[in-house]
């Protein structure tokens, strides 16, 4: 394991003495002349077929007519029947639901209105 890092631990170990150069053995056409390679033609454009003016307009008013047909074969939509009124709700007898919302909005008021004070005061002071 030693031998697979360099002296720091983090590079790579130093070429073999048998290996000087690590690249000395790889083949390249440094030496050869250049010859320039002609560059590749541009792809000529393809031209679609054109459709004529006259079948195209013929197409439009045929499915123009035809949705018109459509449409005239739909029948108006039906109106549904309109939906009762509900019935209202009543308290049972004896209920006194009144006071008690009425107390509820009372006590949040008074400590909406405690809290708003203390702020206040604790800003002031």
């Amino acid at each position: 394991m030693a031998g697979e890092f360099g002296p720091d631990g983090t590079e790579a170990p130093p070429p073999l003495p048998a290996f000087p150069d690590p690249v000395a053995g790889l083949v390249t056409g440094e030496s050869l002349p250049r010859v320039p390679e002609p560059a590749p033609a541009p792809p000529r454009p393809v031209q679609a077929p054109q459709p004529d003016a006259r079948a195209v307009q013929e197409a439009i008013r045929a499915a123009m007519a035809q949705e018109q047909r459509r449409k005239a074969r739909l029948r108006p939509p039906s109106q549904p029947a309109p939906i009762p009124p509900a019935p209202a709700i009543q308290n049972p007898a004896g209920s006194k639901s009144g006071g008690a919302g009425c107390a509820g909005c009372l006590v949040t008021l008074v400590i909406f209105v405690v809290v708003f004070f203390a702020v206040v005061y604790t800003l002031v002071r």
